[in-house]
């Protein structure tokens, strides 16, 4: 986890934190966790090896770092928008879900959901469902490991992703449009063509596919979903129509 309590449960942000003899809380289960700074992979908050709390187990360092890397964007792409109001991350906005990261506007909520790992295309379909029924709108960003290609960003041979990428294409407002994000932070908006894939074996092949600079085409469509928030029940129609 990025995010731990202070005792007058205070939020603070584990690469804005120094070594020290302050103690920190898990904003799940209140038990104590540690500071772990780290030079190699990436600042984090941890529990006692016998917690059964589950908050933050099981986190990728890359899923870690696409967390703080969004986080960071939106404080740098989005602050300035109008009608912004604030953001964080690692926070249990509906019963159901702890968001990945989050921003709040006047007219609603967004919420970014960072995928390194696997996941299928039922569990994405039932996570963005959650929010959208509390009027929330999703934006699903993968690492640029689920495309099987190290040069995803470069516009030659065949692009592979996974299904359940192509599946959120289909649920989000930007339709054929997913979202890819590599170790630096580096975010693209990635457009593809509606016939110019085949799937096999659970994965998607492209002979074609659009890059465009995530400050300019993402933002845009980000835009375009905040702009949408008066309009839930007309998305959740189209959600339970795909």
């Amino acid at each position: 986890m990025l995010k731990a309590l202070l005792e007058n449960r205070e939020s603070v942000l584990a690469w804005e934190e120094i070594k020290s003899n302050k103690k920190y809380y898990c904003p799940e289960c209140n038990d104590t966790v540690y500071l772990r700074k780290c030079i190699k992979k990436i600042d984090h908050f941890a529990h006692k090896k016998s917690s059964n709390c589950s908050h933050g187990s099981g986190e990728t360092f890359q899923h870690l770092r696409m967390k703080e890397n969004v986080y960071k964007l939106i404080n740098d792409r989005l602050a300035n928008m109008k009608g912004y109001i604030d953001h964080g991350l690692e926070k249990r906005l509906i019963p159901e879900r702890i968001a990945d990261v989050f921003a709040n506007f006047e007219n609603g909520k967004l919420v970014f959901e960072c995928q390194h790992s696997p996941i299928s295309s039922e569990d994405l379909f039932k996570r963005t469902a959650d929010y959208i029924r509390n009027g929330i709108y999703v934006i699903w960003i993968f690492h640029i490991s689920r495309t099987k290609r190290t040069d995803f960003y470069e516009k030659v041979g065949k692009v592979v992703i996974p299904e359940e990428m192509l599946c959120q294409s289909r649920i989000i407002m930007s339709y054929r449009t997913i979202y890819v994000m590599d170790d630096l932070g580096n975010l693209r908006s990635c457009y593809f063509s509606e016939n110019s894939y085949k799937t096999n074996k659970g994965y998607v092949y492209f002979n074609k596919i659009n890059f465009t600079d995530m400050c300019k085409e993402s933002i845009k469509s980000i835009r375009v979903g905040i702009n949408f928030f008066g309009g839930n029940e007309a998305f959740s129609e189209r959600l339970y129509s795909i």
